[in-house]
């Protein structure tokens, strides 16, 4: 399993490399600010997360506290500059609790209401691999400020996951665990999401640089869970994100 998962990120890494390798072309425009047909985006965002636990075994989800940092790459499509095609690498730190059953050891796992009431806190380290379309409703090098919209796939690593469980403030557990996927991708610990979203940028014109505030949503394709002794079978966990994003581009 390591193994797969290092041919699947030395895979990644040699078809971006000659992306990110290309030599920027750039056109003169007005206002002195040229065009480049690449950019560098750097940016920091917060997640709203929207959990969905599987109701026959758990209630009360709630979404624990979450941010992601991203490097992505914009490349120009056309000489509009309008229209770009942006990838890159993000890291992701979100969570959700929950309430659910537990069960010690060597009981009988019987799912009945009062038994209901342990408190699960997840923990969710996460790669992601974003794939996008953005178009500008301005050419960004003639205009100061402008919007844009985009749209598009990311492919998304469950790469650790942390599960403290606790009955009434005590603690019962408190371990790493791996998250998999109802339906994978490649590997069990992947799978993606469908983004989309929009944002407003502002042009430094005598630096050649700009900031950005970007909203952007982005939906599950597949349920995840994991499985221990002590928990309920059919765990499964479906979430979607808001993300609200401030980034700087180069």
């Amino acid at each position: 399993m390591q193994f797969l998962r290092y041919i699947f990120i030395l895979v990644i890494c040699v078809l971006l490399k000659p992306m990110f390798a290309q030599v920027e072309q750039q056109n003169t425009a007005v206002n002195g600010l040229r065009h480049k047909y690449s950019k560098t985006n750097f940016s920091f965002s917060s997640i709203i997360g929207f959990y969905k636990t599987n109701i026959h075994h758990s209630v009360k989800p709630s979404a624990k506290k979450g941010f992601n940092v991203s490097v992505k790459k914009d490349f120009s499509l056309n000489k509009t500059g309008k229209d770009f095609l942006t990838v890159g690498i993000e890291y992701s730190f979100h969570g959700v609790n929950f309430m659910s059953y537990y069960f010690y050891k060597d009981s009988l796992r019987l799912y009945e209401p009062h038994n209901l009431r342990f408190q699960y806190d997840l923990t969710i380290h996460e790669l992601d691999f974003p794939i996008q379309f953005k178009y500008s409703f301005l050419k960004e090098a003639n205009y100061k400020y402008f919007g844009y919209i985009f749209g598009g796939y990311c492919y998304r690593w469950l790469v650790k996951g942390n599960l403290e469980v606790t009955d009434n403030e005590r603690q019962l557990e408190n371990q790493s665990l791996r998250l998999v996927f109802k339906n994978y991708v490649l590997i069990p610990e992947s799978n993606s999401f469908l983004t989309v979203g929009g944002g407003f940028q502002k042009n430094i014109l005598s630096k050649n640089k700009s900031i950005f505030l970007e909203a952007q949503y982005r939906h599950d394709l597949s349920s995840f869970y994991f499985e221990k002794s002590f928990a309920p079978n059919s765990l499964f966990i479906n979430n979607r994100m808001l993300f609200l994003t401030v980034g700087f581009r180069i």
